[in-house]
């Protein structure tokens, strides 16, 4: 190999050199694609919420739209989760389909329950994305199970508050 190699094609042979521990590689890869899911709830929570706004004539969103939105990024995260709490052997599976996250009518959902149903709802108006407290917790249960299962701690970041909307009626 020649020492004047350039810079680009030095990062090129790396990238498809074959990794020294495919098990280990797999394992990053795969936290990897779980950080991003979880991330992804924030970083929507923010950006979607400066779109919110009250005229149907503007451009923006409605709010429903940005709790579809929300519902959504969380329902993403849950299900890159979702095999890790599945498996019997980590601790905290019980938030998988045991410990209800939330309530909507007398109806308790868990984890799995949100992700049966896509993120929604049956209510008396219809089918509706799970309300934005309850995306709150849906993130929250899953962040926790994360920590109990061993995951690290920087998968105990919180839910940002939503810019916008008084988060103290939630």
């Amino acid at each position: 190999m020649s020492t004047d190699e350039s810079p680009e094609a030095r990062r090129s042979r790396e990238r498809t050199a074959e990794p020294v521990d495919p098990e280990n590689f797999n394992l990053r890869r795969r936290l990897r694609q779980i950080h991003n899911a979880k991330e992804q709830v924030p970083e929507t929570i923010s950006e979607e919420a400066k779109r919110v706004v009250d005229d149907p004539r503007d451009p923006g969103i409605s709010e429903e739209r940005y709790y579809e939105l929300v519902a959504d990024a969380v329902l993403n995260f849950i299900i890159e989760v979702e095999p890790l709490m599945q498996n019997d052997d980590l601790d905290g599976t019980d938030a998988w389909d045991e410990d209800p996250v939330f309530q909507v009518n007398d109806i308790e959902y868990t984890l799995k329950d949100i992700v049966e149903n896509d993120g929604v709802i049956e209510t008396e108006d219809g089918r509706q994305p799970i309300p934005i407290s309850a995306s709150r917790k849906a993130y929250r249960a899953t962040n926790r199970f994360l920590s109990t299962a061993g995951f690290g701690v920087e998968f105990d970041q919180k839910m940002p508050a939503e810019e916008g909307f008084d988060s103290t009626s939630l």
